[in-house]
């Protein structure tokens, strides 16, 4: 890479300061990280056949237990697309430091470096002031790609899959609820921000989610399959404040395919630690300590990044020896740099 592929005007930042989310010149940035396409990855765990798919009999496929995959190999394909369409286009329009990964999806980055496997949508929360802009945005992507619009959150998919395609695995949303969107799709999620705090518009569980705005910025770049999302500055500090200590491994109670309910299931990630990888953190012997500051907040308190070495492990033959599938080194918040591997309600301190 030469000064000349870069935009005029973009800064060339170095160290830790690469992971920091800028809303300008996001791709020459995005340029400097990891290449993640050159890990080694393991082989997708998927359904054998698509969520909703029509049976011969005229009944509607449902894939099966908790902590089995719910989606098929066109489904998870279809579902990384959307999240890449949609966040694409929210790079080319300056947009990048307005959404983050949030849920089970950012879980996925922090746990697996992908979607969790049998987890069945896409999360994301986005800055309810850029609404209306991106409302006009996707209109450009239609008809191929279809948004939901409601007040609290939004819905973005693809055109129903045609009939004659119906028995197929094929990368389409399909409409399996009584509501007017189609699944997959990606669960838009809106926030508010003032100079302390962030607040999710909709209630979870009758309640509003509010972080104190030093959790969620600066946002800083995190891996979810081959590419770099914006999640919050420090990500488990996030998700604990949202739904509590995450000692075990979940499946949800609702069903976002059939927008019902699901039968739920909870069980110790070290259980499932030889069916699907689980990511080591670890902060770096002697790897520098960096403080960074949020010019839009108030406090003026610095936040530190800690270099850290991130393993994609799965444990062999139900033996303690475990398989390394790729490593990758970063710069992360030291509360996710130390986190526990299979029970996230712990931390490991230097």
């Amino acid at each position: 890479m030469t000064w000349d592929d870069l935009k005029p005007n973009c800064q060339l930042p170095l160290g830790a300061e690469r992971f920091l989310v800028r809303p300008t010149c996001t791709h020459e940035y995005l340029r400097l990280l990891p290449n993640l396409s050159r890990l080694e990855w393991p082989i997708a765990n998927n359904a054998q056949q698509p969520q909703g798919l029509k049976l011969p009999d005229g009944k509607v496929y449902r894939n099966p237990t908790p902590f089995d995959p719910v989606m098929s190999e066109g489904q998870r394909a279809l579902s990384k697309r959307l999240l890449h369409t949609f966040t694409k286009l929210l790079y080319a329009n300056r947009m990048a430091d307005r959404f983050f990964l949030t849920g089970a999806t950012l879980l996925g980055s922090l746990r697996h470096h992908d979607f969790i496997p049998y987890d069945d949508d896409v999360d994301i929360l986005l800055d309810e002031t850029v609404k209306p802009i991106v409302q006009n945005l996707t209109g450009f992507l239609e008809p191929e790609y279809l948004v939901y619009w409601g007040s609290d959150r939004a819905k973005f998919f693809t055109r129903p899959v045609a009939p004659q395609e119906e028995h197929q695995d094929v990368e389409r949303s399909r409409h399996l609820s009584q509501h007017p969107w189609n699944w997959p799709y990606v669960d838009i999620g809106y926030y508010n921000v003032n100079s302390t705090h962030v607040y999710e518009v909709a209630k979870w569980m009758g309640r509003r989610l509010v972080w104190p705005r030093s959790v969620v910025f600066p946002l800083l770049y995190r891996p979810l399959g081959i590419n770099w999302f914006p999640t919050p500055y420090n990500s488990i500090g996030f998700i604990r404040q949202a739904v509590g200590i995450v000692a075990n491994c979940t499946t949800s109670a609702y069903s976002h395919s059939f927008e019902g309910d699901e039968k739920p299931g909870n069980r110790p990630c070290i259980e499932l630690a030889g069916r699907y990888p689980f990511v080591e953190h670890q902060t770096i012997k002697d790897g520098l300590r960096v403080r960074i500051l949020d010019q839009k907040s108030n406090d003026k308190v610095p936040r530190e990044l800690v270099k850290s070495q991130e393993r994609l492990v799965i444990l062999q033959n139900q033996s303690p020896s475990k398989h390394l599938i790729h490593e990758l080194v970063l710069y992360t918040h030291a509360d996710v740099a130390t986190l526990d591997t299979y029970d996230y309600s712990k931390n490991a301190r230097p």
